[in-house]
């Protein structure tokens, strides 16, 4: 599809729809019914742009749009109820959150997550066959009146949790009204209830045909009394006998990801936990033992003292190799499953000038786009080859935190895939802070909207932009879930 045909096209949505309010404001109250004017006109719209981002790597702009006209529909009151029909006739097709308004007078219970829960929150879970994980919508977890779910506090390897108000690691809640719940024969406010401690998460293996390495489940092992159910949160696909993670992969949930919990100030440790034990990772990312490391690497090649020199030139307070994360605590919603993304099967060295620059940037920038479309995005992220420094007469080994192991990865990517309209994009970051590389692959000028000022910048992490066919045509190790026919735009 021409995209010089979206606009026009989009005007004259907004005009219909500007039209059918128009016209239904004018009614009698009392006359009036649902809309099904405006739900069947969103439905068209629905169906429309389902075609179109088939057609059209820059249709998620389209989507946009269509969301903003239902938005601006919503502001007003008089089409209020129209505007719930076509919600709920457009969000199959573009992933938008309904919220069924409660009925006066019935009791029901609603936890905002970003406002009612402590920071020692337990994990919620939802009940039936089977158990699952629950899920907010549009930032609340609702329950009627006398609904029952469990909530844990699910101890990390080596430690002890418990819910405190119970003393038990698993409790039933049955809501009674607002925050207000029946918990082991008392009632108690949802947003007072904690754990002993911060519940940081657990791993299993879990086999994956798609991971050249060994799959891990990163999530929470939650003990039943009818035995032990383990809830995957997201994936580490790693590479047991160079210590490496290829990639990791998780959801990001564009309609909820703006009421996350927020307690930035507090962080758990990295858990070494999956991490095999030969590579000593718990001290491998000290600024101290880097720069011993890359001292014994420079050392084949020199005397002791010149070879302590050439690696102060990279290793020193402000430049050194930081634990950075492949699936982001930022794109997590509850602090439990924030604080679950602190395993080293989870990590890359990323340079402090890239993890803190463009690396953080790019997180952002596709948080952005979630938060806005409210897609939820398939985010696969990963790392390729091995970082080598050269002294200055050019001996240039690969730099490995630990010897046989460990590699710093030359090249960091994030493949960011929207599963609704079959889009995706991946985008690869330079981990080399010192000098210019050539991009390992690129989709020329083209940048689909993603470009922004500094992504051009070497010591923050340059950044390029490739379809996911591209990168795989390089890295052989991406899976085939990721792949797309078309391509993401921002």
């Amino acid at each position: 599809m021409n995209s010089k045909l979206s606009f026009p096209l989009f005007l004259i949505a907004v005009v219909l729809i500007a039209h059918s309010a128009a016209s239904d404001s004018t009614k009698p109250r009392e006359k009036r019914s649902p809309k099904p004017q405006i739900g069947r006109l969103f439905g068209f719209l629905a169906k429309w742009v389902a075609q179109a981002v088939k057609q059209s790597p820059t249709a998620i702009r389209l989507i946009r749009r269509v969301k903003a006209a239902s938005t601006a529909v919503s502001k007003n009151p008089e089409t209020a109820a129209g505007t719930a029909a076509a919600a709920a006739a457009a969000g199959a097709a573009v992933g938008v959150g309904v919220v069924v308004a409660s009925q006066p007078g019935k009791k029901q219970c609603a936890v905002y997550i970003k406002r009612d829960l402590p920071e020692l929150q337990p994990v919620f879970i939802k009940d039936g066959t089977p158990r699952s994980l629950m899920m907010p919508r549009d930032g609340y977890l609702t329950w009627g009146h006398g609904e029952t779910s469990s909530i844990a506090c699910p101890p990390s390897a080596g430690s002890q949790n418990y819910i405190r108000a119970t003393n038990t690691i698993v409790a039933t809640i049955t809501c009674d009204n607002g925050l207000m719940f029946e918990m082991s024969a008392r009632r108690v406010n949802i947003s007072t209830v904690t754990c002993a401690r911060k519940v940081t998460g657990n791993y299993r293996p879990k086999p994956d045909p798609q991971c050249a390495g060994t799959n891990k489940a990163i999530g929470f092992n939650v003990p039943f009394p009818t035995g032990d159910i383990f809830f995957d949160l997201f994936y580490s696909c790693f590479d047991e006998t160079r210590g490496s993670t290829l990639f990791t992969h998780h959801v990001l949930f564009g309609n909820e990801i703006d009421h996350k919990c927020i307690y930035g100030s507090s962080r758990p440790d990295f858990k070494s936990a999956g991490f095999p034990d030969n590579f000593f990772i718990s001290t491998a990312y000290t600024q101290l033992s880097q720069k011993a490391r890359l001292t014994d690497l420079f050392n084949v090649r020199m005397s002791n003292p010149v070879a302590q020199a050439e690696a102060q030139r990279y290793i020193f307070d402000h430049s050194y190799l930081q634990k950075g994360h492949l699936t982001p605590d930022g794109d997590e919603l509850f602090t439990t499953w924030q604080w679950s993304t602190y395993f080293f099967i989870n990590v890359a060295g990323m340079w402090e000038s890239i993890n803190i620059g463009n690396w953080k940037n790019l997180e952002t920038k596709v948080r952005t786009l979630a938060n806005e479309t409210k897609e939820n995005l398939e985010i696969y992220t990963g790392t390729y080859e091995t970082l080598a420094l050269c002294s200055t007469n050019n001996y240039c080994p690969d730099f490995t935190l630990v010897t046989g192991g460990i590699p710093v990865p030359k090249w960091l990517w994030k493949i960011v895939k929207a599963p609704s309209i079959d889009a995706a994009i991946a985008l690869v970051v330079s981990n080399n802070p010192v000098g210019a590389v050539n991009p390992i692959c690129e989709t020329g000028a083209v940048n689909y909207g993603w470009h922004q000022n500094g992504f051009d910048n070497f010591s923050s992490g340059k950044v390029s932009y490739c379809t996911v066919q591209e990168l795989q045509n390089v890295v052989g190790y991406i899976p085939q879930a990721a792949l797309a026919t078309n391509v993401l735009a921002f």
